[in-house]
């Protein structure tokens, strides 16, 4: 019988916890297994009873590993937000990170100012 999302995120909560420098492993859960089921984070939220299939619990459970190991959530993932877009993220491409966003601020402000 397949799981319900309620407890195929109990079990990749676990093994996320095992690295203690996860902050948050509720919503890291609930990426991945957006991710696995290609559905928005909120039906994830929202739908604690749908029912996952086999194959999606050890998915997660094989990608909440890895993230315990340190691999960063966006590889797992493949796909990053950055500025408000959504970026595919392969081990090929730097991770965007928060801070650049500032950056980009800054260089739009100086930019603007310079009218």
């Amino acid at each position: 019988m397949n799981a319900t999302i309620r407890t195929v995120l109990e079990n990749g909560r676990t093994a996320l916890a095992q690295n203690t420098n996860i902050r948050d492993t509720h919503e890291e859960a609930e990426l991945l297994l957006a991710s696995i089921l290609r559905l928005p984070r909120e039906y994830i939220l929202s739908h604690p009873e749908h029912r996952v299939s086999k194959e999606a619990k050890t998915r997660l459970q094989q990608l909440a590993e890895e993230r315990a190991t340190g691999k960063p959530l966006a590889y797992l993932t493949g796909q990053k937000e950055f500025y408000k877009l959504l970026f595919t993220i392969t081990p090929d491409v730097m991770i965007p990170r928060p801070e650049t966003e500032l950056l980009v601020d800054e260089v739009i402000r100086d930019y603007q100012s310079t009218d």
